[in-house]
């Protein structure tokens, strides 16, 4: 009866054992911070996405390739400004001057362009796909509020 007791001992051991080398170790966690954006940034390549730039003067800005998605640009001054290539996805351009502004093959997929003046403006090759065009003054000075044409000499 001893050996019983010395066997089942040794096998609950055994068993002990070998179930806490299947028990998974702890697995480390890590911290990812995300810098925020800085929204003060400038140039070619910026990266505005989301930021609060209502009202910004950004006269004869270079903002070649911007990221400005989801951007509040309400009453932003975007005169002169070069927007080529730039991605204004629902960003907001309520009440923006946008009069001669260079925004060829820019993306302006769901973006506000109410009361905005598009006096002059280039779009060419852009993407308009869902814009709002409410009261939008477009490239040939009429103000209506459907898809202006890209350019003022097309319309």
């Amino acid at each position: 009866m001893k050996k019983q007791g010395s066997l089942l001992v040794a096998l609950t051991a055994g068993c002990v054992a070998l179930f806490a080398a299947c028990v998974p170790a702890p697995v480390p966690t890590t911290t990812t911070t995300v810098a925020p954006v800085d929204c003060t940034v400038r140039g070619n390549d910026a990266d505005l996405h989301g930021c609060d730039l209502s009202g910004a003067d950004l006269y004869y800005a270079d903002l070649l390739r911007a990221n400005l998605s989801g951007a509040n640009l309400t009453g932003a001054d975007l005169r002169f400004a070069n927007l080529t290539e730039a991605d204004l996805t629902d960003a907001n351009l309520t009440d923006a001057n946008m009069a001669s502004v260079s925004a060829y093959d820019a993306d302006l997929t769901n973006a506000d362009l109410t009361d905005a003046d598009l006096s002059n403006a280039y779009l060419t090759g852009s993407t308009l796909t869902g814009v709002t065009w409410l009261n939008t003054t477009c490239p040939t000075g009429i103000v209506q509020d459907t898809e202006c044409p890209t350019e003022s000499g097309t319309g």
